[in-house]
């Protein structure tokens, strides 16, 4: 005889384990889907802002040696945000991560709302542009760091879908900026910009509003570990202090893909079109590769693919220097996905995998400080080379400085890790 009451009473764990598990999906998607609407309009916004720089300013009577001021004057402002954000949010009681994001949010909109009222070359547009750049480049640390803030909560998202979502809108935006602003003039790009400074606001706040709803998770002893000092990180690890000024040295030529390439496009027969084409191409890459990374990764080592990455930057700097049409300049696109976004994803697994987590925030945080800087010389050199010799010679001083920085990396990799591995010995 079957006993009924006993066989319902075994049914009920396996109901409520599912009832958890479908509770716990529905969270991680949720908190997937506003991390997606986060990183999506940070990328928009920097495309207006940053990717379309220079058609922007160049239309207010702006040279590209005062367009390079500015931005680096934004990268200057973005490293002293970050650091007196970060400080905030560590510190206060009262604000969180999310808070300090829609405070720098808020300002981002009354800046860009001063350059929209704004026509042509004045002292407060730069002010006023200098303010944009430069908080929106600070929000790009933030919104990376949001991804262990959420997850301290059991608020986990799917990382790879949500930078994938981010690089896919830029695409999109670059896309449809490039057929606005040929029909409807500059004015476009800032007030897209306010659209999506408007969900960016939205997401963070979403996002904000479940994270003081869940409870923390309990941390061990080595998560809640003090960090070391950057001082006394440096001095334990100067192969990879060597490494790192490989890095400011080979992301020169990035840099310069980045905000000139308006100018590398004029000086190519093209324009903003080929912009737009390039600035849409040029993500959709990078999303494949982000995408297919965790599979190469099974078949080659970490250090590999960072080496490879690192090379490969050379074949891209050469295909843009031998280019010598605008459709030279977007093919030369071929050779992106095989350095920018592999190095990017190997260069961070790279350092999470060579340092304990005393280290491990330094080590991510000395290469953000390089990158920072690298973005601040090319800014200032790569406009004043444009206006003095040409968009063909800064080309070739990317390509130099490519190889120069690839000649660091490349030793470095295996002498960094041995390094370490020579310091917890010690230890």
């Amino acid at each position: 005889m079957v006993d009924f009451p006993a066989a319902k009473t075994g049914i009920l764990p396996y109901i409520e384990d599912w009832k958890t598990r479908v509770n716990e999906g529905m969270k991680k998607l949720e908190t997937t889907v506003q991390y997606s609407a986060a990183f999506a309009a940070f990328w928009a916004i920097d495309c207006t802002v940053i990717g379309y720089a220079s058609v922007f300013l160049q239309a207010n009577d702006y040279s590209n040696t005062i367009i390079g001021v500015i931005l680096s004057a934004a990268n200057l402002l973005s490293v002293a945000i970050q650091i007196s954000a970060a400080d905030i949010a560590d510190r206060s009681k009262k604000l969180n991560l999310f808070d300090v994001v829609i405070m720098m949010a808020v300002a981002i909109m009354v800046s860009e709302l001063i350059v929209l009222l704004l026509k042509g070359r004045t002292i407060l547009m730069f002010l006023a542009y200098t303010v944009v750049a430069g908080v929106h480049l600070a929000h790009q640390s933030q919104l990376n760091a949001m991804s262990g803030i959420l997850a301290s909560r059991n608020l986990n998202a799917d990382y790879g879908i949500c930078r994938g979502t981010g690089s896919l809108c830029y695409a999109a935006t670059s896309l449809l900026m490039g057929v606005l602003v040929a029909k409807a003039g500059v004015i476009v790009l800032g007030i897209s910009n306010e659209v999506f400074v408007f969900i960016l606001i939205v997401a963070s706040a979403a996002m904000g509003r479940n994270y003081r709803k869940a409870s923390p998770i309990t941390q061990s002893k080595a998560e809640a570990a003090e960090n070391i000092q950057m001082s006394e990180f440096i001095s334990r690890h100067k192969m990879f202090l060597v490494m790192c000024i490989g890095i400011l040295i080979l992301f020169y030529q990035q840099q310069v893909t980045n905000n000139f390439m308006l100018q590398i496009f004029q000086a190519n027969g093209g324009g903003t079109r080929e912009l737009s084409i390039f600035f849409c191409i040029m993500p959709l890459t990078e999303t494949a590769v982000f995408w297919v990374y965790a599979f190469l990764k099974r078949f080659f080592s970490v250090k590999t693919l960072l080496k490879f990455s690192t090379f490969m930057f050379i074949i891209r700097g050469l295909l843009l220097v031998l280019a010598s049409s605008s459709t030279g300049v977007i093919l030369s696109l071929i050779a992106h996905p095989f350095c920018f976004p592999l190095f990017l994803a190997s260069i961070v697994d790279y350092i999470n995998g060579i340092m304990d987590h005393k280290e491990v925030v330094r080590g991510q945080s000395l290469y953000v400080v390089v990158i920072t800087i690298s973005a601040l010389i090319t800014s200032l050199t790569g406009g004043a080379i444009i206006d003095m010799w040409g968009a063909k010679m800064l080309l070739i001083v990317a390509l130099v400085s490519t190889v120069a920085g690839v000649g660091l990396v490349l030793p470095m990799v295996s002498r960094a890790e041995k390094e370490i591995a020579c310091t917890r010995t010690d230890s």
